[in-house]
């Protein structure tokens, strides 16, 4: 639904409909249309041959049945799911403050990535850390996948969060055996992507995980992984700032090996990453609300909208 400016201008890919609000609460159809009822409706009826070019005619796209009901039942429906919605952000607010804090305590130990305090040797990542490019086992070998260990792909290394995001693809023990293996304590971190966003999303790994070529694995050998995630993760602008966005974004293994890393004595790393532990308790805390609350909304759209 439009509702930031007067008048606009749009590409023509768009359509631009006028919505009877005699029949329809706006903000009622706009929950509607991004249901997952409704999503797949727009997947039945797709017509193209390029999966990014894939489209839906005016007239399957005006078949689609809306559930009816009264202006006043929508308008529940639109505060109840609306409550969820704003509770949700005001949870993601709250992350945003948590990691605004990690950020504050880093340069307050150590100072600015850019321009590190005296108390810390400037290396590349490579001569502290070893750097492993990871690989998808072949998909033709149906004996590679199935129950067995995670195989974490760039969605499963999440903004912000400090942990992977558990994936559902799973390699079998003949999957593993030719694939990149990362151990407890190492980081992930994703160097192939459509995004600059995602390029530099970097995860710690708390236990064994196979891990794609989209995918960069960090063995920290010595250095503190909590430290070294949160160095990398303010350092982040200058491993992005080389990227087209016009093509298919790459930090390869080399350049992040090469990147300068700012590294205080392992004990400084060790009382940095025990603040963190700290801060990420209620951290955990949010996100774990933030899952339930995104479960409750996802029930609620599908009770009024199936």
């Amino acid at each position: 639904m439009q509702d930031i400016a007067d008048a606009g201008i749009v590409s023509p890919a768009y359509r631009i409909w006028d919505i009877n609000q005699n029949a329809v609460v706006p903000e009622y159809l706009e929950m509607f249309l991004r249901s997952s009822h409704s999503i797949q409706f727009y997947k039945s009826k797709l017509k193209g041959s390029t999966a990014r070019r894939r489209s839906i005619t005016d007239a399957d796209f005006l078949k689609m049945e809306l559930p009816t009901s009264d202006l006043m039942e929508q308008e529940h429906v639109v505060d109840v799911i609306g409550k969820v919605a704003r509770a949700i952000r005001l949870r993601k607010r709250e992350l945003e403050s948590i990691d605004e804090l990690v950020k504050s305590q880093f340069v307050e130990m150590f100072g600015d990535p850019e321009n590190p305090s005296s108390d810390c040797e400037v290396c590349k990542l490579g001569d502290r850390c070893d750097v492993v490019t990871g690989n998808t086992p072949a998909r033709a070998r149906k004996e590679f996948y199935g129950p067995g260990i995670e195989w974490i792909k760039s969605d499963n290394v999440l903004p912000g969060a400090m942990r992977l995001k558990k994936a559902k693809e799973q390699l079998t023990d003949a999957g593993k055996a030719v694939a990149r293996i990362a151990k407890p304590g190492w980081l992930l971190m994703v160097c192939i992507a459509g995004s600059p966003n995602t390029i530099g999303n970097t995860a710690f790994v708390d236990r064994e995980v196979a891990f794609n070529q989209q995918i960069n694995g960090i063995d920290p050998r010595d250095e503190n992984p909590i430290y070294l995630q949160a160095a990398l993760g303010l350092l982040k602008p200058r491993l992005t700032s080389g990227l087209n966005a016009a093509l298919k974004c790459i930090l390869n293994k080399s350049t992040l090996s090469a990147t300068e890393v700012p590294f205080p004595s392992r004990g400084l790393q060790d009382d940095f990453a025990a603040f963190v532990a700290q801060v990420d308790k209620s951290g955990f805390a949010v996100r774990r609300s933030i899952e339930q609350l995104e479960l409750l909304k996802a029930k609620l759209m599908q009770e009024y909208f199936s």
